[in-house]
């Protein structure tokens, strides 16, 4: 068993967020995951049937509103921009600790 393999065994994924359903379609086939898993859009995930018992999350939100490249809208909670997905994963935390 190589190291990736070894890797994949001590870990599972329970769920995964992506509302582009060809990045999902590419994700799933290049990693080898059930595309049963993806909530789709983050701003639609009821919280309350997510699991608590998580060891470990990761986030990445559109980079866009943040970057000197893109119009600076900034991510402030409620804002609307696509940086402020950022508090849809804060509150996923917060359930899920």
């Amino acid at each position: 068993m190589n190291k990736t393999e070894n890797f994949r065994k001590s870990w599972s994924l329970i769920n995964f967020c992506e509302f582009d359903k060809y990045a999902s379609q590419s994700y799933c086939m290049i990693h080898g995951v059930d595309p049963n898993l993806n909530l789709g859009d983050i701003t639609q995930v009821d919280i309350e049937k997510l699991p608590t018992d998580v060891g470990l999350i990761t986030h990445g939100s559109p980079c866009q509103s943040f970057s000197a490249a893109g119009k600076q809208a900034g991510g402030d909670k409620g804002s609307g921009t696509r940086s402020s997905l950022m508090w849809n994963s804060v509150e996923i935390i917060k359930h899920c600790k």
